[in-house]
């Protein structure tokens, strides 16, 4: 056998001849996939000694008949590889020009593409309304490396498909499967970046078990309604997802981050939306138990939307130059109610002037601590900050700066519920600090005017 050496990847063992260029990726059976593979040879008598692994073959592209100028249908070419491809990887090489697609690229389970890069693999779908890639009650896949885009013009799409909204099955990556990821990838053109969702065409009308353990990461988003779409979740890592959102769809606003549907132990964290104009920049629905960390938005109408949700804890989260009058953060009572959630550590810097608003709570036993709030000027009627029902929700460690010179609006107002406690605030140069509505009652209050 020839000398080698192995380094060891995030997701297995590269094996390296010394007198030659060829490369193995070894892996264990019970991850996933193997992430980073650049060829693949045999190599006899290897010893994996108690790792339990298996040999991953490559298959690249341009071997098998996918000319990748731009102007060819690959497609055909490409679905042939993938029909064979279960267990091996599909590597993408830098083209002259993209791969031309006019169908979507179906994956089998435990399938691999992996491109050479994220800007120089490229996958261009020209139909519009149909994914990139999908995966349909197939389990183990991973998509990397690529650069996704739609070609053509952004149209409303209506009627339903597979459970869901038809838009929604326009996807860069459509994902309906377990124990998958998509990393480091770009996107572009679609109505979802990557859809993420549990339903079974099988069972007529009804959501399955959660799907379980998928990862997205990395991922940079241009030009679609939803960065990362989320429905029927479980043990979910999304991470540092960037991106601006172009509303196409009359049904929704947009957002970077839009969980819309029963998702359950989600770490969500790392993300960074510009210039959405149509939608906060995160909406989480019928989203508990889950952990966000992280969340930013420059130049959003509005930051982050509850509703429904329980058991979550949000930290760091921050808002600059907000162009949205309304609410930047708010929890929306929702048919199911939110409670139990905790905010920690939030920032809003409103650019917008007149009648604005910053934060509206309802729900219950919410807790809302360490916040500073900058606003420019407001209109003399203006209701910064609302508490709109629900019991027992705390409001701790507030500060709030008005830029102005004449002391004008109201800087909180309780209109319903009972029992919430809003203690250790801090404002300046409102004309009204508080202001309780007579059903509001047994409320525990303690409220600074500073200079």
């Amino acid at each position: 056998m020839e000398p080698y050496y192995r380094e060891k990847t995030n997701y297995g063992i590269m094996i390296k001849c010394a007198n030659s260029s060829r490369r193995i990726i070894y892996r264990k059976t019970t991850k996933i996939l193997a992430l980073t593979l650049y060829g693949c040879v045999a190599m006899s008598n290897f010893n994996a000694n108690a790792l339990s692994i298996s040999k991953v073959e490559v298959i690249n592209v341009k071997d098998y008949g996918v000319v990748g100028d731009g102007i060819t249908d690959d497609t055909d070419s490409i679905q042939h590889i993938l029909n064979r491809a279960q267990g091996k990887i599909v590597f993408f090489p830098i083209s002259k020009n993209h791969y031309l697609i006019k169908k979507p690229l179906l994956l089998k389970s435990s399938t691999s593409i992996k491109g050479e890069s994220d800007t120089g693999s490229k996958i261009i779908q020209t139909t519009w309304g149909m994914p990139a890639f999908e995966i349909y009650n197939e389990d183990s896949c991973l998509i990397e490396n690529l650069l996704i885009k739609y070609e053509g013009n952004r149209l409303n799409i209506s009627g339903g498909y597979r459970g869901n909204n038809k838009s929604s099955y326009c996807a860069g990556v459509y994902l309906n499967g377990h124990n998958s990821a998509i990393n480091n990838v770009n996107i572009e053109g679609f109505v979802c970046g990557v859809f993420l969702t549990n339903y079974n065409l099988d069972n007529t009308n009804s959501f399955q078990t959660l799907a379980k353990n998928n990862i997205v990461r990395d991922i940079n988003v241009n030009k679609v309604d939803f960065g990362v779409l989320i429905t029927g979740q479980i043990d979910l890592e999304i991470e540092n997802i960037y991106g601006t959102c172009e509303q196409s769809q009359k049904l929704h606003p947009s957002h970077l981050v839009y969980v819309g549907g029963k998702t359950e132990r989600a770490i969500i964290k790392n993300c960074y939306a510009n210039n959405i104009n149509s939608g906060a920049a995160f909406q989480f629905r019928m989203l508990n138990n889950s952990f966000i960390y992280n969340l930013n938005a420059e130049s959003c109408s509005g930051i982050v939307s509850i509703i429904d949700c329980k058991n979550n804890t949000l930290q760091k989260i921050r808002s600059i130059l907000d162009t949205s009058p309304n609410y930047s953060f708010y929890f929306q009572r929702g048919k199911l109610g939110s409670y139990n959630n905790t905010i920690d550590s939030l920032f809003i810097h409103k650019s917008a002037t007149g009648s604005v608003h910053a934060i509206s709570i309802d729900g219950q036993e919410n807790v809302i601590k360490n916040v500073h709030i900058f606003l420019p000027k407001v209109f003399k009627s203006s209701v910064i900050n609302r508490i709109n029902g629900g019991k027992r929700n705390q409001v701790l460690n507030w500060r709030i700066d008005l830029d102005s010179n004449k002391e004008v609006g109201t800087m909180l107002k309780i209109r319903a519920g009972h029992h919430h406690v809003v203690k250790r605030i801090e404002a300046s140069n409102f004309g009204l600090l508080i202001q309780v509505h007579p059903q509001s009652q047994n409320n525990e209050i303690d409220i600074m005017d500073i200079p």
